[in-house]
């Protein structure tokens, strides 16, 4: 519109001038002419142009809202699936995942061991375990060390199983999404994740560390195992007789986020699990909440 503007100002200036001088009006009309084209066509296709990105700026910038919400609208949902195929997973194969697993060397409980020799006072310890399967061997031995556990699955299967192999009074069981939970800042002295963290979409691990931050009292610990690989997600079509679902961000970056989250790390290290003749990797992390 300003480029219009200034072409009209420019044309009546040539004319205006070509009128105070009648001898020389015909060859000076036609120069003007010749002139008035030029800035005519000049003009024109400045505003087209203009025009032309203007409709690409608006049509990016309709483009982007749409995928924008596409990702807001899709990212829910396909947490949502992997959820139900977790939990409907460990549900059909409880009882051979205890089995299997019973059977299995794994660190845990070496783990465990350090971490209740950190605790000063493992007996007047609050502990959350996100994950307990079947109960066996995490939660019993916590319980029998620690003043108080909330043991959390997923899957309703796993909770009577570890119901029906942890007895002792100071357990609370919950059957829940780990990421769904909510507790008090500085509820627990401690909270371990073996084997479970790797079952959540990556974002909501991200999401997840600092939660688990603001449950610990001053000098809690966090105990897990989690992936080695860029995984951003893995679903194994028949896991131990059921669908199953993975996802695990490198070494550097899992560190990173438990750090961001606040943690110091007190130790961490890649070990291996030999599960039916493969050898499968974890990265198992002990961190603490500063005081």
């Amino acid at each position: 519109m300003a480029s219009l503007n200034l072409l009209r100002w420019s044309v009546a200036r040539d004319t205006s001038t070509a009128a105070k001088d009648p001898k020389t009006s015909v060859n000076k009309s036609a120069a003007i002419g010749n002139t008035v084209a030029c800035k005519i066509g000049f003009v024109l296709r400045q505003e087209i142009f203009l025009l032309t990105i203007a409709k690409i700026n608006r049509f990016w910038q309709a483009l982007m809202s749409t995928n924008m919400e596409n990702e807001k609208g899709n990212v829910p949902h396909e947490n949502e699936k992997a959820r139900l195929l977790v939990q409907r997973g460990y549900d059909k194969i409880a009882d051979t995942y205890l089995n299997w697993t019973v059977t299995k060397s794994t660190p845990r409980l070496a783990y465990l061991e350090k971490v209740l020799l950190k605790m000063h006072t493992p007996l007047n310890a609050d502990v959350l375990e996100l994950g307990c399967g079947a109960g066996v061997p995490g939660t019993e031995l916590l319980s029998s060390r620690c003043g108080k556990v909330i043991a959390n699955d997923i899957s309703r299967a796993q909770i009577e199983l570890a119901k029906s192999h942890v007895r002792r009074n100071n357990v609370d069981f919950s059957q829940e999404d780990m990421t769904k939970l909510e507790f008090e800042p500085a509820s627990f002295d401690a909270v371990v994740a073996f084997y479970s963290i790797i079952h959540l979409p990556r974002g909501e691990q991200a999401i997840l560390f600092p939660k688990i931050y603001s449950w610990l009292r001053p000098g809690g610990y966090l105990l897990c195992n989690l992936g080695v690989s860029d995984v951003p997600a893995s679903m194994a079509e028949d896991w131990l007789g059921s669908q199953m679902y993975w996802s695990s961000f490198d070494v550097k970056t899992n560190l990173k986020l438990i750090r961001d989250a606040g943690f110091a790390i007190n130790e961490h290290e890649v070990l291996e699990d030999d599960e039916d003749g493969t050898l499968v990797p974890f990265l198992w992390i002990l961190a603490e909440k500063n005081m």
